[in-house]
């Protein structure tokens, strides 16, 4: 949530060593279906992006992708956001 809350207020510089620093948990201390690493990955490539790493924000997008496909009890809005965001970052 801090990390979010920093992207908000346009501090990516300060939101991307946090999302960093918990990626390794998030993607293996939650099950394969849980959308919790999706989050963490968007927010990811959100700060990549800000901070003007568009071929660094890619594959992290994409992963959030993956990561909402197969997530149990999500809503469509996730995943349609990770989807736009990776649109305008292929422009």
């Amino acid at each position: 949530k801090y990390a979010q809350a920093l992207l908000d207020v346009d501090r990516a510089a300060e939101a991307l060593p946090l999302l960093e620093a918990i990626w390794t948990e998030a993607e293996t201390g939650f099950a394969a279906t849980s959308f919790w690493p999706g989050d963490v990955a968007m927010r990811r490539a959100q700060a990549l992006a800000r901070l003007k790493r568009k071929a660094e924000a890619i594959p992290w997008i994409e992963r959030a992708i993956e990561r909402y496909s197969v997530a149990e009890g999500i809503d469509g809005s996730r995943l349609a956001e990770a989807r736009s965001i990776l649109a305008a970052l292929r422009e």
